[in-house]
Parts: structure tokens; C-alpha cells; sequence
């Protein structure tokens, strides 16, 4: 899935501390946990906050 940076306005005082990279590359303080839970839709909530595993960085969410 693909957002665009507006797509990914969410309450970011619930997410990790903020991304310099994302922010200054995507203009958005994080990148995995508001893009997964924007994909997962209302009432999800994040199970695993992100993990960085070399170049990729993955978050893990439930969904209703």
C-alpha cells in the first residue's frame, strides 16, 4: 500500500517518538506505524510499535 504524507495525519502523540529520517524524507514524523494503522482502518490499535530490521522498518497492528 501507498499513502500519500497527507494520509497519514493521525494522533501522533500515540505512536513512537518521532522519525528524523520520515520527516525529513516523507514530511512526516513516522512512516510504519501510521501507514499500518491507517491501512488496518478505525479501531485498530498498534500491537508492536515499529522495529527497524536493517533497511526496513515494520509495525505490527490489530484490527476489529
Amino acid at each position: 500500500m501507498v499513502y500519500k504524507p497527507e494520509e497519514l495525519k493521525l494522533d501522533w502523540d500515540c505512536l513512537s517518538p518521532p522519525s528524523p529520517k520520515a520527516l525529513e524524507t516523507l514530511g512526516v514524523p513516522g512512516a510504519a506505524e501510521p501507514a499500518v494503522l491507517t491501512a488496518a482502518g478505525p479501531g485498530a490499535f498498534l500491537m508492536y510499535r515499529k522495529r527497524a530490521l536493517g533497511r526496513v522498518t515494520v509495525a505490527v497492528v490489530v484490527a476489529p
